[in-house]
Formats: structure tokens, sequence, C-alpha cells
């Protein structure tokens, strides 16, 4: 199932409603990446495990610049 992506500020509710069979919370990005470089070890591998149509559901949520 594809990815899908939360930008900006997030309604809570809307992550408490969401449908998706798991919840990733990602750093913002900042200049084109995201800034958490965790965040960035595993981006290849969130992307392969949920892009794949037959893999499970998820929803990205950006939580936050490196200052918050």
């Amino acid at each position: 199932m594809p990815l899908r992506f939360l930008d900006g500020f997030t309604d809570p509710q809307a992550v408490k409603e969401a449908t998706e069979q798991y919840l990733i919370f990602y750093s913002s990005i900042v200049d084109g990446k995201l800034w958490c470089p965790d965040c960035r070890d595993v981006e290849s591998l969130i992307n392969q495990t949920f892009s794949a149509a037959a893999g499970p559901s998820a929803l990205i949520v950006y939580v936050g610049n490196r200052s918050e």
C-alpha cells in the first residue's frame, strides 16, 4: 500500500483517526532532507517496506524541526 504523509501542523485528531496499520514519526525535512540522522538511516527501508503493493499501510507524520 502506498505511504500517506501528513505535512505541516497536524491536528492530533487526524492522527488518532488514521486508518493505516502503522504510524511512522519522522523529523521534519530541512534543506531537502530529514534533519535527524536516525530518520535518514531508515528512510529507504521504510519506503521499501510500505510502498509495495502488498505491503502494510502506513502514515508518516513529521513531528518537528531540529530547534523544536
